[in-house]
């Protein structure tokens, strides 16, 4: 995270560590405009806040993080292309235009700045993923559904 600060220093952005620094969640205090994340279990808490989320370890073949949390907020997301993990559910987002993917890095910046500067599209994709994810609820009940009446039926039906 350091060439982030610094990088993060050098737009004259106000920014901290979540592990390091607790203050901005305090009333009267200023917000950073870029908080570093760097704990466990906390993202859900702060995706309505943020303007975009990138999912991790989805540049370099890790596999990507989960990020339902992130589309369930109405969070616009951006996820790399290593999406093993959640290789499905990400087509799926992905061909909905409830996400976007990106190549790579260069791809990712490109991208970032775009949906910066254009408040619009931003609400435009939290919108479409969050109603991409409510289109999902329910899969599970479904499928027990139709396989409890699979089963249940006489042989041959």
């Amino acid at each position: 995270t350091r060439s982030l600060r610094e990088a993060t220093s050098r737009r004259g952005l106000r920014h901290t560590a979540r592990s390091e620094d607790t203050r901005w969640r305090e009333i009267g205090t200023e917000e950073p405009e870029v908080i570093f994340l760097d704990t466990t279990g906390e993202l859900k808490f702060l995706y309505t806040k943020a303007d975009l989320a990138f999912v991790g370890k989805s540049l370099r073949s890790r596999g990507g993080q989960n990020f339902l949390e992130s589309v369930r907020a109405g969070t616009p997301t951006l996820l790399g292309p290593n999406m093993q993990n959640f290789g499905v559910i990400s087509r799926d987002f992905v061909k909905a235009g409830g996400v976007v993917q990106v190549a790579d890095e260069a791809e990712l910046n490109l991208t970032v700045e775009a949906l910066l500067r254009d408040p619009t599209r931003r609400q435009q994709l939290g919108k479409k993923g969050r109603e991409v994810f409510q289109g999902g609820l329910g899969a599970a009940r479904r499928t027990a559904k139709i396989l409890a009446d699979s089963l249940a039926a006489p042989d041959g039906q």
